[in-house]
This record gives structure tokens, sequence and C-alpha cells, in this order.
């Protein structure tokens, strides 16, 4: 009798959504606007979380670092780094043009 015993070694694989830049007001918690990752492993489909860093400022602008990860049934993973950018151009442009009638509505 032979006895073979399988260990998993392999870490998973994690592919994470492009950097994006959002416009004022759009909510990066939406992963249908953000996007997420997708992984894959030899032994099964591994759990795929994330975490964030907030960095907003009051004006709005700023990053949030969204780390995913991908972890396996034997507590092996993965992780990639996503990008999101807010920017405030389209809401200046529009104060530009049409002053404080856009802003007051931009603000509700």
């Amino acid at each position: 009798m032979v006895t073979v015993n399988v260990q998993d070694k392999l870490d998973p694989v994690i592919t994470c959504p492009a950097d994006i830049t959002l416009d004022c007001g759009e909510d990066y918690l939406d992963l249908s606007i953000t996007g997420t990752a997708t992984g894959y492993d030899n032994c099964g489909a591994p759990t795929i979380t994330h975490t964030d860093v907030v960095n907003i400022s009051q004006c709005g602008t700023g990053t949030v670092t969204r780390t995913w990860k991908a972890t396996d049934a034997g507590g092996r993973y993965k992780t990639c780094i996503k990008k999101l950018h807010w920017s405030i151009v389209i809401r200046l442009i529009l104060e530009i043009l049409f002053g404080q009638i856009i802003k007051h509505f931009l603000d509700v």
C-alpha cells in the first residue's frame, strides 16, 4: 500500500481591476462602479475580500487605496492594489460656466 499526501504549495492568483478616476459625488463603495478583483486557485475558488485606506479631503479630492486579497482553503493568499482617484475638474468647470446655481445644486 502506498500513502499519498497532497499538499497545496501554490498561492492563489488575483487580478485587480484597473485604477480609475471618479467624478465628484461618485460612491467609491459601489463595486459596480469601481470593479472587483478576480482570482483562481489550483484547489478551488479562493475567497476574495478587500480593505480600503481612505485619504479624501473635505473638498472631495484624494485617493482610496483598495487592497484586494485572494485566500485559498489552505490559508495561502495573494494581494493586489487598486487606486481610486477623485477629480473636481468637472465641478469647477460647471461652477465657472454657471456660477452659484450649479454650485448650490451640486452641494445638495
